[in-house]
């Protein structure tokens, strides 16, 4: 699954997911992708991410050090948002 976006106002989303360790009982979505978007500052924001078993683990430049993997456990996401993400559904 690829999914690519781009709005007017200079937001820009890539991402891309599949499972993992299909037919195991450790079988998860895994999400990654990166996004960009112009701030009031004017300034082009860039995120990569990664959202799979560990949770949401975020990745630029602006973020503070507390909003990456060292709180990959407290940042967990449920498996249901992921697979959502991954074009799965909630239901």
């Amino acid at each position: 699954m690829i999914k690519n976006v781009d709005t007017s106002d200079g937001f820009h989303h890539d991402q891309t997911g599949e499972e993992r360790d299909v037919g195991t009982e450790n079988e998860h979505p895994s999400v990654y992708g990166h996004y960009s978007y112009v701030g009031a500052d004017g300034v082009t924001y860039y995120v990569e991410y990664l959202a799979d078993k560990n949770g949401f683990q975020p990745a630029g430049e602006h973020l503070p050090k507390s909003a990456g993997v060292s709180r990959v456990g407290q940042l967990g996401i449920p498996s249901a948002a992921i697979a959502s993400l991954a074009g799965g559904g909630l239901g």
